[in-house]
Protein backbone atom coordinates (compact mmCIF):
# COMPACT_ATOMS: atom_id res chain seq x y z
CA UNK A 1 0.00 0.00 0.00
CA UNK A 2 2.92 2.31 0.67
CA UNK A 3 3.74 2.42 -2.84
CA UNK A 4 0.33 3.77 -4.47
CA UNK A 5 0.29 6.48 -1.36
CA UNK A 6 4.12 7.62 -2.22
CA UNK A 7 3.00 8.04 -5.87
CA UNK A 8 -0.23 9.92 -5.11
CA UNK A 9 1.33 12.32 -2.53
CA UNK A 10 4.19 12.97 -5.45
CA UNK A 11 1.48 13.64 -7.95
CA UNK A 12 -0.45 16.02 -5.55
CA UNK A 13 2.43 17.69 -4.25
CA UNK A 14 3.50 18.31 -8.06
CA UNK A 15 -0.17 19.18 -9.26
CA UNK A 16 -0.17 21.72 -6.18
CA UNK A 17 3.34 23.13 -7.40
CA UNK A 18 2.13 23.42 -10.73
CA UNK A 19 -1.51 25.14 -9.95
CA UNK A 20 0.29 27.63 -7.40
CA UNK A 21 3.33 28.80 -9.49
CA UNK A 22 0.78 28.80 -12.56
CA UNK A 23 -1.88 30.84 -10.43
CA UNK A 24 1.22 33.48 -9.07
CA UNK A 25 2.56 34.17 -13.00
CA UNK A 26 -1.22 34.81 -14.19
CA UNK A 27 -2.00 37.06 -11.39
CA UNK A 28 1.22 39.08 -11.17
CA UNK A 29 1.59 38.56 -14.95
CA UNK A 30 5.38 40.31 -15.10
CA UNK A 31 5.42 40.49 -18.64
CA UNK A 32 2.07 41.12 -19.69
CA UNK A 33 1.24 37.86 -21.28
CA UNK A 34 -2.05 37.50 -19.96
CA UNK A 35 -3.88 40.51 -18.69
CA UNK A 36 -2.23 43.46 -20.37
CA UNK A 37 -4.66 43.15 -23.31
CA UNK A 38 -3.72 47.40 -24.34
CA UNK A 39 -0.39 49.58 -23.37
CA UNK A 40 -1.18 50.83 -20.58
CA UNK A 41 1.84 53.28 -18.89
CA UNK A 42 0.58 52.29 -15.20
CA UNK A 43 1.08 48.73 -15.41
CA UNK A 44 4.13 47.29 -13.54
CA UNK A 45 6.00 44.55 -15.28
CA UNK A 46 9.77 44.08 -16.64
CA UNK A 47 8.98 43.36 -20.28
CA UNK A 48 11.52 45.37 -21.61
CA UNK A 49 9.81 45.10 -25.27
CA UNK A 50 5.93 46.28 -23.17
CA UNK A 51 8.07 49.12 -21.40
CA UNK A 52 9.30 50.12 -24.96
CA UNK A 53 5.38 50.73 -25.88
CA UNK A 54 5.01 52.24 -22.15
CA UNK A 55 7.62 55.26 -23.23
CA UNK A 56 5.98 56.10 -26.50
CA UNK A 57 2.66 56.59 -24.71
CA UNK A 58 4.46 58.75 -21.73
CA UNK A 59 5.96 61.64 -24.31
CA UNK A 60 3.29 62.19 -26.51
CA UNK A 61 5.17 65.18 -28.29
CA UNK A 62 7.95 62.84 -29.50
CA UNK A 63 8.57 63.72 -33.34
CA UNK A 64 12.36 61.48 -33.42
CA UNK A 65 12.25 57.84 -32.48
CA UNK A 66 15.50 55.76 -33.05
CA UNK A 67 14.60 51.79 -33.28
CA UNK A 68 17.14 49.36 -32.99
CA UNK A 69 18.84 46.21 -31.18
CA UNK A 70 21.05 46.53 -28.18
CA UNK A 71 23.30 47.80 -31.14
CA UNK A 72 21.13 50.92 -30.65
CA UNK A 73 21.24 51.41 -27.62
CA UNK A 74 24.60 53.67 -26.85
CA UNK A 75 23.22 56.70 -29.03
CA UNK A 76 21.81 59.14 -26.80
CA UNK A 77 18.19 60.40 -27.26
CA UNK A 78 19.33 63.99 -25.71
CA UNK A 79 22.01 63.87 -28.52
CA UNK A 80 19.63 63.00 -31.43
CA UNK A 81 17.67 66.13 -29.56
CA UNK A 82 20.66 68.49 -29.71
CA UNK A 83 21.29 67.59 -33.08
CA UNK A 84 18.11 67.87 -34.49
CA UNK A 85 15.98 69.87 -32.73
CA UNK A 86 13.39 67.38 -32.26
CA UNK A 87 12.24 65.66 -29.42
CA UNK A 88 13.41 62.22 -29.52
CA UNK A 89 13.10 58.88 -28.03
CA UNK A 90 15.40 56.03 -28.67
CA UNK A 91 13.38 52.64 -28.56
CA UNK A 92 16.60 50.68 -28.97
CA UNK A 93 16.36 47.25 -26.95
CA UNK A 94 18.22 43.51 -26.87
CA UNK A 95 16.91 41.44 -29.20
CA UNK A 96 14.94 43.90 -31.12
CA UNK A 97 14.46 42.16 -34.88
CA UNK A 98 11.56 43.71 -37.76
CA UNK A 99 8.76 42.51 -35.81
CA UNK A 100 9.72 44.40 -33.05
CA UNK A 101 10.72 47.69 -34.69
CA UNK A 102 7.35 47.64 -36.63
CA UNK A 103 5.26 47.23 -33.40
CA UNK A 104 7.34 49.94 -31.70
CA UNK A 105 7.19 52.00 -34.80
CA UNK A 106 3.54 51.90 -35.40
CA UNK A 107 3.15 52.59 -31.14
CA UNK A 108 5.02 55.81 -32.27
CA UNK A 109 3.30 56.80 -35.31
CA UNK A 110 -0.52 56.30 -33.85
CA UNK A 111 0.26 58.37 -31.00
CA UNK A 112 3.08 60.82 -31.51
CA UNK A 113 3.93 63.33 -34.53
CA UNK A 114 6.79 61.88 -35.84
CA UNK A 115 9.12 63.46 -38.22
CA UNK A 116 12.34 61.39 -38.48
CA UNK A 117 13.44 57.91 -38.08
CA UNK A 118 16.67 56.53 -37.12
CA UNK A 119 16.61 53.00 -38.15
CA UNK A 120 19.60 50.98 -36.91
CA UNK A 121 19.85 48.07 -39.23
CA UNK A 122 21.17 44.44 -38.18
CA UNK A 123 21.34 42.06 -40.62
CA UNK A 124 19.64 39.65 -37.62
CA UNK A 125 16.73 41.49 -37.74
CA UNK A 126 15.43 39.69 -41.44
CA UNK A 127 15.83 36.48 -39.64
CA UNK A 128 12.27 34.99 -38.48
CA UNK A 129 13.72 32.50 -35.92
CA UNK A 130 15.26 35.80 -33.89
CA UNK A 131 12.07 36.45 -33.28
CA UNK A 132 11.92 37.31 -29.44
CA UNK A 133 9.51 35.38 -26.82
CA UNK A 134 8.90 38.91 -25.76
CA UNK A 135 7.21 39.34 -29.26
CA UNK A 136 5.48 35.95 -29.34
CA UNK A 137 3.77 36.35 -26.63
CA UNK A 138 2.67 40.41 -25.93
CA UNK A 139 -1.25 40.62 -27.61
CA UNK A 140 -0.41 44.00 -26.50
CA UNK A 141 2.31 44.14 -28.59
CA UNK A 142 1.51 42.03 -31.52
CA UNK A 143 -1.81 43.90 -32.34
CA UNK A 144 0.08 46.76 -33.64
CA UNK A 145 1.63 44.28 -36.13
CA UNK A 146 -1.24 41.88 -37.23
CA UNK A 147 -1.83 43.42 -40.28
CA UNK A 148 1.63 43.00 -41.72
CA UNK A 149 2.63 40.05 -40.36
CA UNK A 150 0.56 36.20 -40.79
CA UNK A 151 2.17 34.70 -37.90
CA UNK A 152 1.36 37.99 -35.27
CA UNK A 153 -2.00 37.23 -34.21
CA UNK A 154 -3.16 36.60 -30.76
CA UNK A 155 -1.43 34.35 -29.06
CA UNK A 156 -2.60 30.72 -29.18
CA UNK A 157 -3.63 28.97 -25.57
CA UNK A 158 -1.50 26.78 -25.71
CA UNK A 159 1.47 28.95 -26.10
CA UNK A 160 -0.09 31.40 -23.05
CA UNK A 161 -0.17 27.55 -21.18
CA UNK A 162 3.11 26.54 -21.61
CA UNK A 163 4.47 30.08 -20.63
CA UNK A 164 2.67 30.54 -17.42
CA UNK A 165 4.62 27.92 -15.39
CA UNK A 166 8.23 28.25 -16.91
CA UNK A 167 10.85 29.00 -14.45
CA UNK A 168 12.04 32.44 -16.99
CA UNK A 169 8.17 34.02 -16.12
CA UNK A 170 8.61 32.78 -12.83
CA UNK A 171 11.57 34.45 -12.26
CA UNK A 172 10.42 37.41 -13.71
CA UNK A 173 7.47 37.32 -11.23
CA UNK A 174 10.24 36.76 -8.51
CA UNK A 175 12.15 39.84 -9.97
CA UNK A 176 8.67 42.04 -10.25
CA UNK A 177 8.07 41.55 -6.93
CA UNK A 178 11.50 43.12 -5.80
CA UNK A 179 10.61 46.20 -7.59
CA UNK A 180 8.45 49.01 -5.35
CA UNK A 181 8.81 51.00 -8.10
CA UNK A 182 8.12 51.21 -11.85
CA UNK A 183 11.00 51.66 -14.02
CA UNK A 184 11.51 54.85 -15.01
CA UNK A 185 9.31 56.16 -18.40
CA UNK A 186 12.50 58.38 -19.72
CA UNK A 187 13.34 59.12 -23.07
CA UNK A 188 14.50 55.10 -23.44
CA UNK A 189 18.21 53.49 -23.94
CA UNK A 190 20.85 56.20 -23.67
CA UNK A 191 19.20 58.57 -21.75
CA UNK A 192 21.28 58.06 -18.66
CA UNK A 193 24.87 58.30 -20.74
CA UNK A 194 27.66 61.08 -20.05
CA UNK A 195 27.04 63.01 -23.23
CA UNK A 196 29.99 65.18 -22.42
CA UNK A 197 32.11 62.46 -22.24
CA UNK A 198 30.59 60.84 -25.49
CA UNK A 199 31.63 64.21 -27.38
CA UNK A 200 35.21 64.04 -25.89
CA UNK A 201 38.21 63.22 -27.87
CA UNK A 202 39.36 61.35 -24.95
CA UNK A 203 36.58 59.68 -24.53
CA UNK A 204 37.47 55.52 -23.53
CA UNK A 205 34.75 53.32 -22.43
CA UNK A 206 34.83 51.66 -19.08
CA UNK A 207 36.43 48.01 -20.58
CA UNK A 208 40.37 47.41 -19.81
CA UNK A 209 41.86 46.07 -23.54
CA UNK A 210 42.10 42.10 -21.69
CA UNK A 211 37.96 42.49 -21.09
CA UNK A 212 37.46 43.91 -24.50
CA UNK A 213 39.17 40.51 -26.22
CA UNK A 214 37.41 38.46 -24.32
CA UNK A 215 34.28 40.06 -25.17
CA UNK A 216 34.63 39.96 -28.90
CA UNK A 217 35.49 36.39 -28.42
CA UNK A 218 32.46 35.46 -26.56
CA UNK A 219 30.31 37.29 -28.97
CA UNK A 220 31.53 35.81 -32.06
CA UNK A 221 31.12 32.75 -31.36
CA UNK A 222 27.20 33.52 -29.55
CA UNK A 223 26.68 34.76 -33.17
CA UNK A 224 28.77 31.70 -34.65
CA UNK A 225 26.34 29.63 -32.92
CA UNK A 226 22.99 31.37 -33.40
CA UNK A 227 22.94 34.25 -36.02
CA UNK A 228 25.36 32.33 -38.48
CA UNK A 229 22.95 29.32 -39.07
CA UNK A 230 20.14 31.08 -40.49
CA UNK A 231 19.42 32.68 -43.13
CA UNK A 232 17.53 36.10 -43.71
CA UNK A 233 13.96 36.11 -45.44
CA UNK A 234 12.85 37.90 -48.51
CA UNK A 235 9.65 37.97 -46.87
CA UNK A 236 11.17 40.31 -44.70
CA UNK A 237 13.54 42.41 -46.87
CA UNK A 238 10.12 43.38 -49.06
CA UNK A 239 8.21 43.99 -45.59
CA UNK A 240 11.23 45.88 -44.55
CA UNK A 241 10.88 47.96 -48.34
CA UNK A 242 7.29 48.55 -47.91
CA UNK A 243 7.59 50.07 -44.41
CA UNK A 244 10.24 52.26 -45.64
CA UNK A 245 7.73 53.49 -48.66
CA UNK A 246 4.78 53.82 -46.18
CA UNK A 247 7.28 56.29 -43.96
CA UNK A 248 8.50 58.25 -47.07
CA UNK A 249 4.66 58.59 -47.93
CA UNK A 250 4.22 60.54 -44.69
CA UNK A 251 7.01 62.52 -45.12
CA UNK A 252 8.56 61.20 -42.57
CA UNK A 253 12.59 61.06 -43.17
CA UNK A 254 14.59 58.35 -41.70
CA UNK A 255 17.95 57.49 -41.94
CA UNK A 256 19.14 53.60 -42.40
CA UNK A 257 22.00 53.28 -40.62
CA UNK A 258 24.30 50.23 -41.31
CA UNK A 259 26.89 49.91 -38.69
CA UNK A 260 30.54 47.46 -38.02
CA UNK A 261 30.92 44.58 -36.60
CA UNK A 262 34.16 45.10 -34.43
CA UNK A 263 37.10 44.51 -36.85
CA UNK A 264 38.56 41.10 -35.28
CA UNK A 265 35.07 39.93 -35.29
CA UNK A 266 34.39 41.00 -38.83
CA UNK A 267 38.13 39.51 -39.55
CA UNK A 268 36.98 36.02 -38.32
CA UNK A 269 33.60 36.90 -39.82
CA UNK A 270 34.79 36.89 -43.63
CA UNK A 271 37.49 34.05 -42.98
CA UNK A 272 35.05 31.44 -41.19
CA UNK A 273 32.15 32.41 -42.98
CA UNK A 274 32.53 33.51 -46.43
CA UNK A 275 28.90 32.86 -47.41
CA UNK A 276 27.11 34.67 -44.31
CA UNK A 277 29.67 37.59 -44.79
CA UNK A 278 28.61 37.78 -48.69
CA UNK A 279 25.01 37.62 -47.59
CA UNK A 280 25.98 40.99 -45.28
CA UNK A 281 27.43 42.11 -48.48
CA UNK A 282 24.14 41.70 -50.45
CA UNK A 283 22.13 43.02 -48.13
CA UNK A 284 23.69 46.06 -48.31
CA UNK A 285 24.35 46.18 -51.78
CA UNK A 286 20.07 45.84 -51.44
CA UNK A 287 19.91 48.93 -49.14
CA UNK A 288 22.23 51.39 -50.95
CA UNK A 289 19.87 50.65 -54.17
CA UNK A 290 16.88 51.79 -52.75
CA UNK A 291 15.80 54.97 -54.41
CA UNK A 292 13.21 56.03 -51.72
CA UNK A 293 12.45 59.96 -50.66
CA UNK A 294 12.93 60.87 -47.39
CA UNK A 295 15.25 56.98 -47.18
CA UNK A 296 18.59 57.83 -46.43
CA UNK A 297 21.28 55.27 -46.55
CA UNK A 298 24.30 55.76 -44.25
CA UNK A 299 26.24 52.75 -44.67
CA UNK A 300 29.49 52.02 -42.42
CA UNK A 301 29.97 48.46 -42.67
CA UNK A 302 33.24 49.07 -43.48
CA UNK A 303 34.04 50.44 -40.33
CA UNK A 304 33.62 53.65 -38.52
CA UNK A 305 35.72 57.00 -39.23
CA UNK A 306 39.15 57.06 -37.28
CA UNK A 307 38.34 53.59 -35.63
CA UNK A 308 41.30 52.45 -33.40
CA UNK A 309 40.02 48.76 -31.96
CA UNK A 310 40.33 50.14 -28.74
CA UNK A 311 37.74 50.92 -26.18
CA UNK A 312 37.43 54.45 -27.62
CA UNK A 313 35.56 52.80 -30.19
CA UNK A 314 33.87 49.27 -28.87
CA UNK A 315 32.19 47.79 -26.03
CA UNK A 316 32.85 44.14 -27.26
CA UNK A 317 32.55 42.18 -30.54
CA UNK A 318 28.93 44.00 -32.14
CA UNK A 319 28.20 47.10 -29.82
CA UNK A 320 30.04 50.17 -30.13
CA UNK A 321 30.47 52.66 -27.85
CA UNK A 322 28.37 56.48 -27.83
CA UNK A 323 31.33 57.86 -28.95
CA UNK A 324 31.24 55.21 -32.03
CA UNK A 325 27.51 56.21 -32.76
CA UNK A 326 27.69 60.16 -32.60
CA UNK A 327 30.74 59.65 -35.09
CA UNK A 328 28.71 57.18 -37.47
CA UNK A 329 25.14 59.35 -36.97
CA UNK A 330 25.98 62.95 -36.90
CA UNK A 331 27.19 63.92 -40.85
CA UNK A 332 23.48 62.19 -41.72
CA UNK A 333 21.40 63.71 -38.99
CA UNK A 334 22.95 67.68 -39.52
CA UNK A 335 22.90 67.25 -43.67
Amino acid sequence: MKAPFAIFSFFLIATTIFVGVSTLNYVVDPMCYYRCDKIDTKIMNVNTYYHVGQIILAHPDTELVMVGSSRGETTSPVWLEKVTGHKALNLSVGGTELQAKFAFLNIALKNNPIRQVVWQADFFELIPEDLDVKMKRTDALRSYISSEFEDAGPVSFSNKLSSVFDHVTFDASVARFKKKNQKPLDLGSGYDLNLQACESPDFRSEKTPAELSKDIVGDYDRYRLSIFNHHASEKYWDLFVQKMRLLSAKNIDVIVLIAPYNPTFMKNLKADYPEVFAAHLNWIQKMKALRIPHIQVVNYFDGIPGDDESVQFWGDGVHFTCKGAIIMLKPALTK
